[in-house]
């Protein structure tokens, strides 16, 4: 975990969101709350080998550095 450490301080800030509607009351309170389970989603810890999110930007990382593997291969691919 990198909180804590030098560098990362902006790690144990509170995290802040602006929500703007022109909408009725009761729609934007049931859109907060459907937010608020999608961003409480997001924020639980998930081990690294069952996040999917994680998983995706590395391997698009990957592709645009040239750098993919083919799997069950040690031979890296160049462009």
């Amino acid at each position: 975990m990198m909180r804590g450490k030098l560098g990362y301080e902006h790690l144990d800030e509170p995290i802040q969101i602006l929500a703007e509607a022109e909408l009725s009351v009761d729609i934007i309170d049931t859109r907060l709350m459907q937010a608020r389970e999608i961003l409480e989603d997001f924020l639980k810890h998930v081990d690294e080998s069952q996040d999917f999110f994680k998983k995706k930007q590395l391997r698009k990382l990957v592709l645009l550095n040239g750098t993919l593997r083919d799997e069950g291969s040690n031979i890296k691919r160049s462009s």
